[in-house]
């Protein structure tokens, strides 16, 4: 959730709510984010999502930053929009997921202006329960399998009118957890599971890679799509496929390849340009990203890698 600062607008109109959809949605199909819930209001947003590649601070950044900039200069504004960091915190998949779920939903029911829920265009309840919606996009499947279908978890929002709505970000341990005591508990053992030795090797950031492609992966299609090339061509290749598809800074793409972070830049550059004058160049580029990407999606259905805690 990201709140406006001193709570003014983030959202005039339509046009906005559609730009901010737009940037989410980019991120959506790059496969950075799953969707499972969301509503717009005049001076926040709440979503509910997964973050199959980690880094949820990366994507917020590039979400909240890309916006602020558009909507300042649409509106002759200067200095911040939201509100100090965005919240944000851990659910536990079953009953407190769909609790997430549905106090997403009842936002609108908060609000004099854009109540009851089932009529408010700009949230994801109309994909779960029908009716026009403002993006196709929005994972439906793992919260209705709880239920025996729309009808069922519109009983299930409905329900909680009567309720009072109290904030998951109040009912959350420590202020970032929200789940059973069990789950408190293995949160905790992953926690100190993931304490890394100083003695580990740097490439330990290649957990990040997109997908869990792993670099002698992406090497191997390189060598196998660009053999003619020259070991120094190749070599370049490589790089740039690490950069492009995964989610490796500079920094790191330097760090596994042995090559500077300027002339890792350089190397996006000089590649980028090549294509675009080098039909060969291009089509071969096109080979390899088909080729990761269908080993990518391959991997994720195989290893359940999406997969909530």
């Amino acid at each position: 959730m990201s709140r406006g600062v001193n709570r003014c607008l983030t959202f005039h109109d339509d046009h906005d709510r559609h730009t901010f959809l737009s940037d989410l949605g980019e991120l959506v199909q790059d496969g950075a984010l799953i969707i499972h819930a969301f509503c717009l209001m005049l001076n926040h947003f709440h979503m509910l999502c997964e973050t199959p590649v980690s880094q949820l601070g990366r994507w917020m950044q590039q979400i909240l930053s890309h916006y602020s900039q558009y909507f300042n200069k649409r509106h002759g504004r200067i200095g911040h929009l939201w509100q100090a960091r965005y919240k944000a915190i851990l659910v536990e998949e079953g009953d407190y997921f769909l609790e997430c779920s549905r106090y997403i939903h009842l936002n609108p029911n908060r609000s004099k202006i854009s109540r009851p829920a089932e009529l408010y265009y700009w949230s994801s309840y109309r994909n779960f329960v029908g009716g026009p919606s403002a993006v196709d996009w929005v994972n439906t499947e793992r919260t209705l399998r709880h239920f025996g279908g729309p009808e069922e978890y519109r009983q299930f929002v409905e329900r909680g009118e009567a309720e009072r709505p109290i904030s998951p970000f109040e009912r959350a341990a420590a202020g970032y957890i929200l789940g059973s005591k069990a789950f408190l508990e293995r949160i905790r053992l992953l926690a100190e599971c993931k304490k890394e030795s100083a003695n580990l090797p740097s490439l330990r950031n290649l957990r990040r890679i997109r997908a869990s492609l792993p670099p002698d992966q992406i090497r191997a299609a390189v060598e196998r799509i660009f053999a003619s090339y020259s070991t120094t061509r190749r070599s370049q290749l490589f790089a740039y496929a690490l950069r492009r598809h995964t989610w490796l800074t500079g920094k790191e793409v330097a760090t596994v390849t042995g090559k500077s972070q300027a002339a890792v830049s350089e190397v996006l550059k000089e590649v980028d340009k090549r294509a675009a004058v080098d039909s060969l160049l291009a089509e071969n580029l096109k080979k390899l990203m088909e080729d990761l990407n269908q080993y990518s999606a391959s991997n994720l259905i195989d290893s359940n890698a999406c997969g909530c805690l």
